[in-house]
């Protein structure tokens, strides 16, 4: 034993030791160098081998297919492998998605419309093409007679009746007895002026001795806003769709009255 630990195990001295291992350093192989004209050698007899290969395994086919050994074979898979596959896409099942659904409701709108202007001449979408599209807009014709007119006589001065002439004396404004739209205004002799208004294609007013007319030919009347103006008096009467002058009514409280 070394002296040297003795005395250190005497002293009660802590000895430390370690032992040190060494890994052994691999040496790096050097790669083989590969001639080329080896690489072509492998390269043409894998070539070959391999078109030998492909003519032996099409002669074999040829001659099964001459002796009729295969075809049988070949035509009962072929059958069975399509007769599955068209057997299973057939059995494919059709699924209903929001897409489908807002197809048919589209195609239903699209069938009520056609059905709805087919049946109904005068719904709205019709309407809407004839306003749009029309070439011709037909009016109306008011064929109304005297007889379904109230006529109102408004009037300030005394007003007399006679032959279905009426004749309002004093000065103010003259009013229509009911709507309509002025025909003519023609000045007279006098220099006054005539007034025909037109209630509808079967009746209408006159007025003669107007001093000022407020309108002209094509305005709208109403019988709360005057038609013209009088110094002295005026006179009015009405006529049928012939012209002649309507003389079977009565004036009651302002009121045209005609005669039953």
């Amino acid at each position: 034993m070394n002296e040297k630990l003795q005395y250190a195990s005497m002293l009660e001295i802590p000895v430390q030791s370690c032992n040190i291992t060494y890994k052994p350093i691999k040496k790096k192989s050097k790669k083989k160098k590969v001639a080329p004209d080896d690489v072509k050698e492998q390269l043409l007899t894998k070539i070959n081998s391999s078109e030998q290969e492909l003519d032996e395994q099409q002669f074999v086919q040829n001659e099964n297919y001459a002796d009729g050994s295969d075809i049988q074979e070949v035509n009962e898979q072929d059958v069975e492998n399509v007769t599955r596959s068209y057997h299973e896409k057939g059995k494919r099942k059709f699924r209903f998605s929001a897409i489908t659904l807002q197809l048919v409701i589209i195609g239903a709108l699209i069938a009520t419309i056609f059905i709805t202007n087919s049946v109904y001449p005068n719904s709205g979408l019709n309407v809407f093409m004839r306003g749009v599209f029309g070439s011709q807009q037909v009016e109306e014709v008011d064929e109304r007679v005297y007889f379904d007119f109230a006529p109102v006589v408004n009037a300030d001065g005394d007003v007399s009746l006679t032959g279905g002439v009426m004749t309002i004396s004093g000065e103010g404004s003259v009013y229509s007895t009911v709507n309509g739209e002025v025909l003519s205004v023609v000045q007279d002799e006098d220099g006054t002026y005539s007034m025909e208004i037109a209630h509808s294609e079967k009746f209408s007013s006159l007025f003669s001795g107007l001093t000022h007319v407020y309108l002209g030919v094509g305005d709208a009347v109403y019988n709360t806003i005057p038609v013209g103006y009088v110094e002295d008096s005026v006179d009015m009467c009405f006529k049928d769709g012939d012209g002649a002058i309507i003389s079977d009514f009565e004036i009651v409280d302002d009121t045209v009255v005609w005669a039953v």
